[in-house]
């Protein structure tokens, strides 16, 4: 993104909901140093969306789902001392050997 960039905090975006309730547009915006722009971008998102925008998810994505957690979970219980190497061959079985090995290594 360009420009002039500044992260705004859940809780700020909280704080722009209520006082907006109560405060005019700007007043809002000068009271918690952020731009009307800011301010009419929250709650537009609000307005679609129901909620604050909570913060983005950082990192790499998971390429396992939440079955494929759970699959990964029951063999160590079965196993607890089941090695990285056996676990990624019951995922190569399962899954094929592309989507494991970018997974679990």
């Amino acid at each position: 993104m360009t420009g002039n960039y500044r992260y705004i905090s859940s809780e700020c975006k909280e704080k722009i909901l209520l006082l907006s309730r109560e405060l005019k547009p700007v007043q809002v915006a000068k009271s918690l140093r952020v731009s009307a722009k800011t301010l009419r971008r929250v709650l537009s998102y609000v307005s679609e969306h129901g909620d604050v925008p909570r913060p983005l998810r950082t990192g790499r994505p998971c390429l396992l789902d939440g079955l494929d957690t759970i699959f990964l979970e029951s063999l160590v219980e079965h196993s607890p001392d089941i090695s990285l190497d056996e676990l990624q061959q019951e995922l190569e079985i399962k899954y094929g050997l592309e989507r494991i090995l970018l997974a679990v290594c």
